[in-house]
This record gives structure tokens, C-alpha cells and sequence, in this order.
């Protein structure tokens, strides 16, 4: 009996602390000055310790779920940026082996280079659980 109840105050223990984590499940989007969604990139917080990130899809939204999936990241004052917002793509030729070759580097890149360092963004973020989502507004190139 008595090692049953130790079990129970264990298990109750053990909910009690993973439920009261601290961590936040963050969201938001990310769109240009003129509202049209940015559709490409990764958002990244970063705290100096620890980095997180989330793909930006189709629509501009984002979402950060931490290092376990559906985790969370930790409360606190973040550095916000973004990264893989220059698509890399190849212009093809046949060479004189009628093979198709990458003749020209094409890159098309979808935000100024100063949102693409946490020192140049100026975006940042304080997450806890009354503010989980973000929306950040970057210019066009």
C-alpha cells in the first residue's frame, strides 16, 4: 500500500513539472511593408544559448515548436531572423554531348540582407504564455 501511494505522488509529481515546463508553443507570420506574405525563408529566435526555428509557408505563417515537436521553446527576451530567403536555382544548357548542364546561377532573394543576421534584423521577441505570437514586418530587396 504504502509503495502504491509513493507511485501515485510520483506520477502526480511528474505531470505537475512537465505541465509547468515554461515552454511556449510561438506562431506568427511574416509579411512585407505592402501586407503581401513573405512565402520563403525560416524565422529563427535566438536567446545567445539556444537557437529555434520554424519554415515560413506559402501564406507567411510560421510556427516554432522547439527542439522535440509540439515542445515549446523556453519564456524569455529573444533575437529574431531569418534565414534560406535566397532561392538558388540553375539555368540549364545541353552541352555538346547533348547532356543538360547548369549554365547560369539564378538567385532570387526575398528580403533585404539586413534581416538576415541576428545583430542587423532589429527584430526581437519576449515569448511567455500571453505572448506567443509574432508578426513581423521586413522590406523587399
Amino acid at each position: 500500500m504504502k509503495n502504491k501511494l509513493i507511485l501515485v505522488i510520483a506520477c502526480g509529481l511528474i505531470l505537475v513539472l512537465v505541465g509547468c515546463s515554461g515552454n511556449v508553443k510561438v506562431n506568427g507570420t511574416v509579411k512585407y511593408s505592402d501586407g503581401s506574405a513573405l512565402t520563403v525563408g525560416t524565422v529563427v529566435f535566438g536567446n545567445g544559448t539556444n537557437q529555434y526555428q520554424g519554415d515560413v509557408k506559402d501564406d507567411g505563417t510560421f510556427q516554432i515548436e522547439g527542439l522535440k515537436t509540439g515542445s515549446g521553446i523556453p519564456k524569455g527576451e529573444y533575437k529574431v531572423w531569418l534565414a534560406n530567403t535566397t532561392v538558388v536555382e540553375y539555368q540549364m544548357k545541353k552541352n555538346e554531348n547533348g547532356d543538360e548542364v547548369a549554365d547560369k546561377r539564378l538567385e532570387t532573394v526575398h528580403v533585404v540582407q539586413q534581416f538576415n543576421s541576428p545583430e542587423t534584423s532589429g527584430l526581437s521577441a519576449n515569448v511567455d504564455t500571453s505572448h506567443k505570437t509574432f508578426d513581423f514586418k521586413v522590406e523587399r530587396p
